[in-house]
């Protein structure tokens, strides 16, 4: 039987490589491996969006090949990897505003093992708020013949998505009373301490009002946020409803106008993101997402979006509402979002 650990050293910057091996000795044939889940160490529930955001790190390591020293990935993308150097699944770092993480790793692999039937990759989350941030990732091992059908399965799967994602975006229409919404009346309100005193036009039924809630995001090449430098924030409100969570973010940033680019932003959306109207400085899109059961396609997310560039400022309009059949009002903000968009004049 062979048994590798790997393990950080204390200084966390360089790893130490053993591998053992039983008295009747051991090949160093391929291995197959599948993830199956992962968990904290202490077996305690995740929370909030912590789940959501591990599985995005963890989305290169799904198969594994295991090839002596190294890693073989083969699915969404392939690359190899020297496991002795393996520091992090995904080497994200943290912001320099987030001073007391800045330039850490948000995940940090602290020990490999590989026992028989059992893969085992431990790890340190720094995403979440929990005093203890380990968790462990589990592997189901597999013959060459099982990882070569669920590779070609899921290559299969991925592209029947991508290909109904495409004709769903190109069949879809806006919902012609979104459009008839366009009509309604505008109010003009100063911004306070806005760098340049700036005046919004917006429709009547918005308020706008300074937003104290933690907020972060990425504008092509600005960051955006309550950490972010040269930053004010802003929450518009629908008066009509009262839904706090559906607020519509204005987002002012001091930056060079170079610094945000629309095809460059868009560029590096996810496939199931698909823009369905836009114009020079605006958009509006759909979050889709895939039913296998019924190989159906429907919104997840409306969000709607603007860009205006004025007296050195970024101003970013956004709004990202959730299409759900369980929360009163959601279409209904997604629809007065993508009116107030259009209406939207500084």
């Amino acid at each position: 039987m062979q048994k590798l650990i790997l393990s950080k050293n204390l200084t966390g910057l360089v790893f130490i490589l053993s591998v053992l091996f039983s008295t009747a000795g051991c090949s160093q044939e391929k291995t197959y491996w599948k993830a199956t889940t992962f968990n904290k160490k202490n077996k305690e529930p995740m929370h909030g969006a912590t789940p959501d955001y591990i599985s995005d790190l963890l989305t290169d390591f799904q198969y594994v090949i295991k090839d002596g020293n190294s890693f073989h990935l083969d699915f969404p993308t392939k690359r190899d990897i020297q496991i002795d150097t393996l520091q992090s699944f995904s080497y994200r770092r943290f912001d320099a505003e987030e001073e007391s993480d800045a330039g850490k790793l948000i995940d940090t692999i602290t020990d490999i093992s590989i026992s028989g039937a059992s893969l085992q990759i431990n790890f340190n989350f720094l995403g979440t708020l929990s005093d203890d941030n380990r968790f462990v990732l589990h592997y189901q091992k597999l013959t060459a013949a099982e990882y070569k059908k669920e590779i070609e399965d899921e290559s299969a799967y991925l592209k029947t998505k991508t290909e109904a994602f495409e004709v769903y975006a190109k069949n879809y229409k806006i919902d012609p009373d979104w459009k008839t919404a366009q009509n309604a009346s505008t109010v003009s309100y100063n911004l306070p301490d806005s760098y340049g005193k700036l005046v919004a036009t917006l429709p009547k039924n918005f308020e706008i009002a300074e937003d104290g809630s933690f907020y972060k995001d990425t504008f092509d090449k600005l960051k955006a946020g309550t950490l972010a430098k040269n930053n004010k924030l802003f929450k518009i409100e629908l008066t009509s409803l009262s839904e706090s969570f559906y607020d519509a973010k204005l987002v002012l940033i001091k930056a060079p106008e170079s610094d945000f680019d629309m095809k460059r932003y868009l560029a590096g959306k996810p496939f199931n993101f698909k823009v369905v109207e836009q114009d020079a400085n605006s958009f509006h899109a759909v979050m889709l997402s895939y039913k296998k059961k019924d190989q159906s396609v429907r919104v997840r997310n409306y969000i709607s979006f603007k860009h205006i560039y004025k007296n050195g400022i970024h101003v970013f309009y956004i709004a990202d509402d959730e299409n759900d059949i369980k929360v009163k009002n959601s279409k209904e903000f997604a629809k007065q979002h993508y009116m107030l968009m259009k209406k939207l004049v500084l």
